[in-house]
């Protein structure tokens, strides 16, 4: 985490006082990035552990911003690691309303009964 607020201070020009860890996954996490004065920054970082995932994603999203109807966060960057080892990271907007500081935790129990709704509700097929 310390290399990745590092090299994310100076691909940015700006010092960060810290990088927060929003969600993790076995392949990917989502960081919150602070200024040297502790204020969140109108961006996040995506990090991944498969090298191209993130340039995939960026042109995704890219695509799904100029032809979708749905509102995407503007991609600002992918920072790759070519010649030594590190993750991708996707930089991307933070969309307003959502906070970073305090992470929405769902309890195991209403997870997995959302999830078995979610999956019921894919089952059904409209007749006709």
């Amino acid at each position: 985490m310390e290399q990745l607020r590092t090299e994310l201070s100076h691909l940015l020009g700006e010092k960060l006082s810290r990088v927060e860890c929003v969600s993790e996954k076995p392949l990917t996490a989502l960081w919150a990035l602070y200024d040297a004065q502790g204020n969140p920054l109108p961006l996040l970082a995506r990090s991944f552990t498969t090298p191209g995932v993130a340039r995939q994603l960026a042109w995704k999203i890219s695509t799904l911003a100029r032809s979708g109807s749905v509102r995407m966060p503007v991609v600002y960057g992918v920072m790759t690691h070519e010649e030594h080892p590190g993750p991708d990271v996707l930089l991307i907007e933070r969309l307003r309303g959502v906070s970073v500081e305090a992470p929405a935790r769902t309890p195991p129990a209403l997870g997995a009964a959302a999830g078995a709704d979610r999956r019921s509700a894919a089952v059904v097929a409209p007749s006709g």
